[in-house]
């Protein structure tokens, strides 16, 4: 198995964040040129630590203040 993670394409990030993007797509264009940065972020920064917890916290980090925003009113 490691031999096999040792060959894989060292630009899966990319691959990866394309594929996001795609799936972001119905939801708008001027989402997916919003998330464009987040997207490549957050699946480098996986690729290069192979730790799941900053793929979930990057975006918890990202969407918490819209979130409380929303939440408390201030924006609808």
């Amino acid at each position: 198995m490691k031999k096999m993670i040792l060959t894989t394409i060292k630009q899966d990030w990319l691959f990866c964040s394309f594929l996001w993007l795609l799936f972001h797509l119905p939801f708008g264009i001027d989402l997916v040129i919003m998330l464009i940065p987040i997207m490549l972020i957050i699946h480098y920064v996986y690729s290069k630590t192979e730790n799941t917890m900053n793929g979930i916290s990057i975006p918890g980090l990202y969407n918490s203040p819209i979130l409380l925003l929303v939440a408390l009113w201030v924006m609808e």
